[in-house]
């Protein structure tokens, strides 16, 4: 879990008053709300009516109605002809679904906040792109967004399934092209729930447990983050930052108690404390999925390396037309550390005063003598090892 992320900025959110918890808290007169996909079965209206509430409770709202297509889009038709179950793609629906905000957008006077979940924030992400580059946009003062389980965005705490595509990659099966970041004239909220499969996928994917633990999230966890409040949110999981047009976006990281991985067998009556134990062993190894638990308090950055290479290889095989994956940020060089002559010579003298028993020695040697490491953690080692000698001459 992210401890301490909101260092540097959280003194700008409470200067900005308000912009901590996100642009209209209580005083949005107006909610525009995109429900996410509408699939057979589904109680849309009911659970759509239900989003944003928390974060909310007194705007007046209105659903804006748009096609909501499910991932599957059109392809039932091809498989069974006459089936009644097919709906618009998900990239016509986030088209459509667009357009019809700005429109509403354009309709609705006074203080307004668009508030978007799962498929309804791609919506409100490909609304905030085009109305970037759009000179007749409504003007941003008064009007926010807030956008729960978005598919498509980065945060200090996370990355989007989307997000971890290169810009421009077409995804065949939901019919839609991945689009880069933008910085938006808008105050814009995010609210992501932790292990989210859409909106907090493992940065290092090839951990089996990680992605099956987030793909259990989407049953037990995607909708409901859209149920939450602010309150749910700790204070060093919500990080405000200002972009180049004077917008802030706040991310609020919404933390899981329980894990999804291990949540069906809850239900299925198994006591809870021996479920405990078990997410005890289970958790870290799932949170070694997320680089962010690597050092808490550090933003992510990226998909590892070798996660990155196993899952360019697996979309290869695949033959699902994706390109390669995000160029790997740049390493961060490391400071060199000088130290004066008179206290080189102070530790020269006091190393070369070092001695180790026959005994000890022996000891060393025989506990060491089976240690077997990989060659990148042995060449780390030797690299360690010859910046100590090239610092501390005084070293055999």
């Amino acid at each position: 879990m992210p401890q301490g992320l909101l260092a540097g900025t959280f003194a700008v959110g409470l200067v900005a008053a308000g912009t901590v918890f996100g642009a209209g808290t209580a005083s949005a007169e107006n909610a525009l709300i995109f429900g996410g996909a509408r699939g057979p079965g589904i109680p849309w209206d009911q659970i759509t009516n239900k989003v944003g509430r928390g974060y909310y409770p007194n705007a007046n709202r209105r659903i804006v109605e748009y096609p909501a297509g499910m991932v599957y889009g059109r392809l039932p038709d091809k498989l069974w002809p006459g089936n009644d179950i097919s709906t618009d793609s998900v990239g016509d629906s986030v088209d459509i679904g667009a357009r019809n905000l700005k429109t509403a957008l354009q309709n609705t006077p006074g203080q307004t906040v668009v508030v978007g979940n799962s498929e309804g924030a791609l919506v409100l992400s490909e609304a905030l792109a085009r109305l970037s580059q759009d000179p007749g946009a409504r003007a941003p003062e008064g009007v926010s967004f807030t956008l729960f389980g978005p598919p498509q965005s980065v945060t200090p705490f996370s990355h989007s399934v989307l997000s971890s595509l290169t810009p421009g990659t077409y995804v065949p099966l939901i019919d839609y092209t991945v689009r880069g970041p933008v910085e938006s004239q808008y105050d814009t909220t995010l609210v992501v729930g932790e292990y989210d499969f859409i909106a907090d996928f493992p940065d290092r994917p090839d951990n089996f447990l990680a992605l099956a633990n987030s793909l259990v999230a989407l049953e037990y966890l995607h909708t409901e983050t859209s149920y939450s409040t602010r309150e749910d949110v700790p204070p060093q999981n919500i990080f405000v930052t200002v972009n180049s047009k004077g917008a802030t976006q706040t991310a609020y990281f919404l933390p899981t108690q329980l894990l999804p991985l291990t949540r069906p067998l809850r239900d299925l009556g198994v006591p809870n404390e021996l479920v405990d134990q078990l997410d005890g062993v289970v958790r870290p190894m799932v949170d070694a999925g997320y680089s962010r638990n690597d050092y808490p308090g550090a933003p992510a950055t990226g998909i590892d390396p070798v996660a990155r290479a196993n899952v360019e290889e697996w979309l290869r095989q695949a033959g699902t037309g994706l390109s390669e994956l995000p160029p790997q940020p740049a390493p961060v060089s490391q400071p060199t550390i000088k130290l004066s002559r008179t206290d080189q010579e102070n530790i020269d003298k006091a190393v070369q005063g070092i001695k180790v028993s026959p005994t000890d020695q022996a000891n060393i040697d025989k506990a060491v003598k089976d240690v077997k490491l990989s060659p990148t953690d042995q060449a780390n080692i030797d690299n360690a090892a010859q910046q100590v000698k090239n610092l501390f001459p005084g070293i055999g």
